[in-house]
């Protein structure tokens, strides 16, 4: 009996099954085939770890018999320590994101994760619609016009097609100690081995999605691997969009909010859509620089606290994460690629920036030895970027000192 990356990798199941299987039984169908191929809400519509109760209210009406929510991955583990595994390897998998204790160690790891929607979405290749060209409408006309428009001809909006192919992410993680921990229900799951690999997923993800290029082909299984998918970084580069910022040594907001502005102007993006993401080192310059007052007061708790809840720039929330950096993938090999730092600026939308899976980061059983559980945790997916890279720019390399 084979599993779930098995299934995958030599794409042996039909897709649909994967699909139904990862998404449809846990209550997220499949809604959209105008791209020729389902996809679903995005999981952070559903899950919002920030609001638990009106995250409660909507798993409720989820169209599943299936465990969604607190205590999933608990549960499953349990069931799957007292099954017996056949021949060393089940066609099992669960996926972990429909649980808000892992999508929580996800945002802790990689705020940005929680920034980009994702999708599932039915098949073997993210496909997706880029909009193209419109033509003019009919515009105004007499009374004659409006009431014979026989000879009209429609105004159509042509949609291109893109694909990507979705890629494989893997690891390994032996669960004794969680399975201890979920029967007894006091340990965190972020204090467990399966915690820790989930962390590292979130941290690699994230660094895929801002850094990934696989034309540097490492061969490494990281950033710069031809395996992986491409990122924004990438996408940018592809429009021109990437812009020299180490002379903007001061007023680092108003280069942003320039960059902003050109967005809106030229691409006509939505500003409610954009967002803006820096590392903890430029967002504290960019504190620093604000023209309002930075200190706040308790009176009741006698605390004092320096610095600001939320930064805006143009209407654009700002959002800090400390996987914005330097990565060095084959590192001293002849194939090295460097890439990134702190001061690196990423705008991008929400609304063309998604990642799709036909199986989102999963639980795969693999063999049962002695009193512990080998699982592959596991991904297969791919970040798109709708607009290919129009509504995407990238300020490189302003000054964090």
């Amino acid at each position: 009996m084979t599993n779930a990356l098995q299934q995958i990798a030599t794409q042996s199941k039909d897709a649909s099954s994967i699909f139904e299987k990862c998404w449809e039984d846990y209550g997220f169908k499949g809604v959209n085939a105008a791209e020729q191929s389902h996809t679903t809400v995005p999981v952070q519509r559903i899950i919002d770890i920030d609001d638990s109760t009106t995250t409660e209210k909507k798993i409720k009406k989820l169209d599943t018999e299936k465990k969604v929510g607190s205590g999933l991955v608990r549960k499953t583990i349990g069931e799957m320590q007292q099954k017996q595994m056949d021949a060393g390897q089940v066609e099992e998998y669960v996926p972990l994101v429909f649980d808000p204790e892992i999508v929580s160690i996800l945002k802790q790891n990689a705020p940005l994760l929680d920034l980009i929607p994702e999708e599932g979405q039915e098949g073997y290749r993210a496909v997706y619609n880029i909009v193209g060209d419109r033509d003019q409408s009919l515009g105004f006309g007499t009374e004659a016009d409006v009431l014979d428009m026989s000879d009209d001809t429609p105004s159509n909006i042509t949609f291109e097609k893109d694909e990507v192919d979705m890629t494989i992410w893997r690891d390994l993680v032996q669960i004794s100690d969680f399975t201890q921990a979920a029967a007894n229900h006091y340990m965190n799951v972020e204090d467990t081995t399966l915690g820790e690999r989930v962390a590292e997923h979130a941290q690699v993800k994230a660094a895929q999605i801002l850094y990934g290029d696989p034309t540097e082909d490492t061969e490494t299984g990281f950033i710069g691997d031809a395996s992986g998918y491409k990122g924004l970084l990438a996408y940018a580069d592809d429009q021109d969009n990437v812009t020299d910022g180490s002379g903007f040594d001061e007023d680092r907001v108003k280069a942003i909010k320039e960059e902003i502005h050109d967005m809106i102007q030229e691409e006509n993006v939505n500003v409610n859509n954009l967002v803006v993401a820096v590392s903890w080192e430029l967002y504290d310059k960019l504190e620093n620089e604000a023209d309002f007052d930075k200190l706040q007061t308790a009176a009741t708790d006698r605390t004092v606290n320096v610095g600001l809840n939320q930064l805006q720039i143009a209407g654009v929330p700002v959002q800090p994460t400390h996987n914005i950096r330097n990565y060095i993938d084959a590192e001293g090999e002849e194939e090295e690629y460097d890439v990134g730092s702190e001061g690196d600026v990423f705008i991008f939308s929400t609304r063309t920036a998604r990642y799709r899976a036909l199986m989102p980061m999963s639980m795969v059983p693999l063999a049962k030895t002695g009193l512990s559980e080998t699982m592959a945790l596991a991904e297969f997916g791919a970040f798109i970027e709708k607009s290919q890279g129009n509504f995407v720019r990238v300020i490189e390399n302003v000054p964090t000192s």
